[in-house]
């Protein structure tokens, strides 16, 4: 099947802990792995942000998949930890796909705007009453907004840009914590699916997903997928009780098993199908893709995902810190001997800087052969 959406490149400034970043190689498939701390999961928020250009609500939805909501964001600047080093500098986010080729998204947090306005505002004066332009940015510096109006000083400034094009839109945030859209951005050019470590797996959402592809007929590439972690599963299915629906496995037992009584990596596995197969001509994103799943099976779980990357035409990041996770990727890519496949290692360097270095096949298998380290 022809790649229809697949980002190609993706550039950082100025995101989390990101000073600036430019990955020049994208795969379908993507491995992300680092110490801890250096930046693994940003780089699949800045992705996630970039790809749903210009929702600005996806802000909100990367405090709440590591479980910050938004009752618990500072009143003051409640999205400051988006910015490197928690300073109201400008995000640029940019990447080429092969859908909508090449655009970017600036974000600046009004607050740190409203200031920019002031002081310009003050240099005028200065510089009409004396004859000459007088700057002292610190002697009207504030902490705390300039406005008293919750709907203008709270919130997110995003400018997206495509080719000449370019739109900008507002995202506020009143004292009431509701939130308000200037105008109201329209919906994304494809599919991203963002499955976090934090996040609660939620039964209804699962059962949901696997009802659109019941409706497809696509339901057994489930089953088949499931089939690597419990053998005995014969079929799969949906059941409401209470107002609520659940998936449950039938393994030959006398009664069906609900699935999150089937185990962590069961739960896990499916969560991983049932985005692929709905986030068709997209992207999924995963974080930490190994929890939960035993190394015995993790070969066969990196075929399973790639078949159905392909299957679904549908671009997947995801991070590690396993050592095994590597390894048994590259034996399941190197055996199908597809070019489908990089793995991205970050570094944080002596002068906090992040820096990137990919691995083709080729160049991971010599690593590994040779016990260099690449997590």
């Amino acid at each position: 099947m022809e790649v229809i959406t697949m980002y190609k490149s993706f550039e950082i400034h100025n995101f989390k802990c990101f000073r600036e970043l430019k990955i020049d190689k994208l795969a379908r498939i993507n491995l992300i792995a680092g110490v801890n701390n250096v930046g693994k999961t940003a780089l699949l928020e800045a992705i996630f942000l970039h790809s749903g250009a210009p929702n600005l609500e996806l802000a909100l939805k990367l405090n709440s998949f590591r479980g910050i909501g938004i009752s618990n964001l500072s009143d003051e600047n409640p999205l400051i930890s988006l910015f490197k080093d928690y300073v109201s500098s400008t995000i640029e986010l940019s990447g080429e796909d092969t859908l909508t080729g090449y655009n970017s998204v600036r974000i600046n947090s009004l607050i740190s705007l409203m200031v920019q306005d002031q002081l310009q505002l003050r240099e005028t004066i200065q510089g009409s009453l004396s004859g000459k332009v007088v700057i002292k940015h610190d002697t009207i510096r504030q902490e705390k907004p300039l406005s008293s109006s919750p709907q203008v000083n709270r919130g997110l400034q995003l400018e997206h840009k495509k080719g000449e094009e370019s739109t900008i839109y507002r995202m506020t945030i009143d004292n009431n914590k509701n939130i308000h859209f200037d105008p109201f951005p329209p919906s994304p050019p494809f599919v991203t699916f963002f499955y976090g470590s934090r996040v609660i797996i939620d039964p209804q959402q699962q059962a949901e997903l696997y009802g659109s592809l019941q409706i497809s007929g696509k339901e057994d590439d489930v089953l088949k997928v499931l089939k690597i972690i419990e053998p005995r599963l014969k079929r799969i299915v949906s059941i409401a009780t209470a107002g609520s629906s659940m998936l449950y496995g039938d393994i030959g037992l006398a009664n069906l098993i609900p699935l999150p009584l089937m185990g962590d990596g069961m739960l896990h596995l499916a969560n991983f199908v049932l985005q692929i197969a709905n986030a068709q001509n997209g992207i999924v994103l995963i974080d930490e893709i190994e929890n939960g799943l035993h190394y015995s099976v993790m070969t066969n779980v990196w075929k399973a995902i790639a078949s159905a990357a392909k299957e679904y035409n549908v671009q997947i990041f995801a991070t590690t810190h396993s050592w095994e996770c590597i390894r048994y990727a590259y034996e399941a890519f190197a055996s199908s001997k597809k070019d489908d496949f990089l793995l991205h290692r970050l570094d944080r360097q002596d002068n906090d800087e992040i820096t990137v270095v990919t691995y083709d096949l080729k160049a991971l298998g010599e690593s590994l052969e040779f016990g260099l380290e690449v997590r």
